[in-house]
């Protein structure tokens, strides 16, 4: 009877450790998504992504840098207005149209807001 009890006993313990170290595994990932991040200064300008329409030229470009390392930074004069692109982290949902769905690494553009010098 002693053995029956412990197996139940063992299996009820391995149950709550398996669910608590899901659930802790959980907080730890939201924990990261919701973390603060801060977009990257060039020259000491903070940057802010894009949040309008795109322009094409801007889009073909950043299609020629996904092969860069993560974390990679690179500035380009696009149609007179210099952009920095940075490979970074993206997510998209499950069943997103016209890019991977899930997590991947994607070039984010920040337009540059200072001129571009007429030298």
């Amino acid at each position: 009877m002693l053995i029956p009890a412990m197996a139940f006993g063992w299996c009820v313990i391995s149950a709550q450790a398996e669910t608590s170290a899901r659930n802790d595994a959980a907080n730890a990932q939201r924990r990261a998504l919701s973390a603060p991040v801060t977009p990257p200064t060039i020259d000491g300008q903070q940057l802010a992504p894009i949040r309008t329409a795109i322009p094409p030229s801007v889009i073909d470009f950043a299609k020629t840098l996904v092969n860069l390392p993560m974390g990679a930074q690179q500035v380009e004069e696009i149609e007179g207005q210099r952009y920095v692109f940075v490979l970074e982290r993206h997510y998209h949902p499950p069943g997103f149209v016209g890019a991977p769905s899930g997590w991947h690494k994607g070039v984010t553009a920040y337009a540059l807001t200072t001129p571009v010098s007429a030298d």
